[in-house]
Parts: C-alpha cells; sequence; structure tokens
C-alpha cells in the first residue's frame, strides 16, 4: 500500500490551497483526497513538502496540496 502511496504522490499535480479558520492538515486531506493514497500518507507528504513542523495551520496559510490528474 505504501508503495502504491508513493506512486499516486510522484505522478500527482499540485494545487493551493489557502487554510480556512480552524482548517488542520488532516482537513485538507480529506477534502482534497489522492487517488491512491491514505489519508495519513497524504498528511505525511503535505507536511514534508510545505516544510510544516506541525499539522497547524494558520489562517490565510498557503499549503501546496497533490491531486489526482
Amino acid at each position: 500500500a505504501a508503495r502504491r502511496g508513493s506512486r499516486a504522490l510522484a505522478g500527482a499535480a499540485t494545487i493551493e490551497v489557502v487554510a480556512q479558520e480552524g482548517d488542520t492538515l488532516w482537513d485538507l486531506a480529506r477534502r482534497h483526497p489522492l487517488e491512491g493514497c491514505t489519508t495519513s500518507e497524504l498528511v505525511r507528504a503535505v507536511r514534508q513538502s510545505n516544510h510544516l513542523s506541525d499539522p497547524t495551520l494558520r489562517i490565510g496559510q498557503v499549503v501546496v496540496m497533490p491531486v489526482s490528474i
């Protein structure tokens, strides 16, 4: 399963999402699922690619999310 998630992430396009009040990385991952990737894999990848030390988001923060193409 992890290999599938890695392949999905490697071939994904990206979008920019602006965090709204109360948003977490888990919320964003659930709203923008990536086919072939679990929510936890997606959260981990988004944290890494956006250089986030924790899953807390600020209102207005721009987060780059992978999306299925």
